[in-house]
């Protein structure tokens, strides 16, 4: 009875014509509203590492009396010419920087592998 009630109805409605350019705005959208998420997803974890490596710094300095010069004190002068130099320095904005990337790569992978899987 409902099938038949819904299928006279339908069959009544008018067909809409769509416009000739209903699916590239439809897509520009899409894209838009992934560019934006993808956007949003950086910056929360950008912003989500800043505060752990502030955190952590923070528990270090009041929670365990931590002092940085008596710890690293002594090897920054031993080392005092290199780092002067600022290969040290490169060396450790570096080495974080290649280890995001490469685990953003393998992320993005993983889950660009995962959704075009056809069994899902």
């Amino acid at each position: 009875m409902k099938d038949k009630a819904l299928h006279e109805i339908f069959r009544q409605m008018e067909k809409s014509v769509l416009p000739e350019d209903f699916n590239d705005r439809i897509m520009k959208r899409v894209y838009r509203e992934q560019r934006r998420k993808e956007w949003r997803n950086v910056v929360l974890v950008a912003f989500t590492s800043v505060l752990l490596l502030l955190g952590a710094a923070y528990i270090f300095v009041h929670y365990f009396s931590f002092n940085f010069h008596t710890v690293f004190g002594t090897l920054l002068e031993k080392t005092g010419e290199i780092i002067s130099s600022g290969l040290v320095f490169y060396g450790f904005i570096l080495l974080p920087v290649l280890l995001l990337c490469w685990m953003d790569y393998r992320m993005r992978r993983h889950f660009h592998l995962r959704n075009l899987r056809p069994d899902k």
